[in-house]
């Protein structure tokens, strides 16, 4: 009885913090990696077209039904929910637009300036509007009425996926993924990441490791 008592007396005993160690060392990890999945998932997913480049720039209606949705760097064209064509704006940055008697007036705030274009996007002139103008007029074109049918946009505040509504009927709306990356959830997700690298650095830098626990110090010989 003594024996088995001493023997149990001289088993090793477990290390303080080792758990929250593995934890917190896991969750580094884990955060670092998905960062990084995610910025680089969004950059290919954008590259390839599959979301768009960011927030919305535009929304139209021409005499044929035809929705436009306009995002940085791209106008698209929509005929029953369904994609049909795209075109590029007459810049790479920040414009508005609208439809008017079948034609699209572009304005591009880089220069101040707007301008008329066919329904395909093609230059007809330049100059004659400007942006502030064209900002103005998009911004009261919330609602087109075409053929009796009213088309309006819902963007929620961004809060949301947009929604194109034809009288009070859903046509078209963004989708899940692109909402998810160009989206509150994106970046709601990408702050909680930061978060959690950042709780994990700054107990490393007040306490030098990730366990909570002072490196031991070498006694000088």
């Amino acid at each position: 009885m003594f024996f088995e008592l001493r023997r149990w007396d001289r088993e090793p005993s477990p290390v303080p913090g080792r758990g929250d160690e593995n934890l917190k060392r896991f969750l580094f990890i884990f955060a670092i990696c998905a960062l990084l999945t995610l910025a680089l998932t969004k950059q290919g997913l954008t590259q390839s077209g599959v979301i768009s480049t960011g927030e919305l720039e535009g929304f139209a209606v021409d005499s044929y039904e035809n929705i436009y949705i306009g995002k940085l760097g791209i106008i698209t064209v929509y005929q029953n929910g369904k994609a049909v064509y795209s075109f590029s704006p007459p810049t790479s940055r920040a414009y508005r637009f609208y439809v008017e008697n079948d034609m699209l007036i572009i304005g591009c705030a880089f220069d101040g300036l707007g301008g008329l274009f066919d329904l395909s996007g093609n230059f007809i002139s330049y100059g004659v509007i400007s942006y502030e103008e064209v900002r103005r007029n998009a911004s009261n074109k919330t609602t087109y009425v075409v053929n009796d049918n009213a088309y309006s946009l819902h963007t929620y505040c961004g809060l949301l996926p947009y929604t194109i509504y034809c009288n009070e009927e859903r046509v078209f709306s963004m989708s899940p993924i692109d909402y998810f990356f160009n989206g509150p959830p994106f970046w709601i997700l990408m702050i909680a990441l930061l978060w959690c690298v950042g709780v994990v650095v700054i107990d490393i830098v007040r306490n030098g490791t990730v366990d909570g626990t002072k490196p031991l110090k070498k006694s000088a010989k």
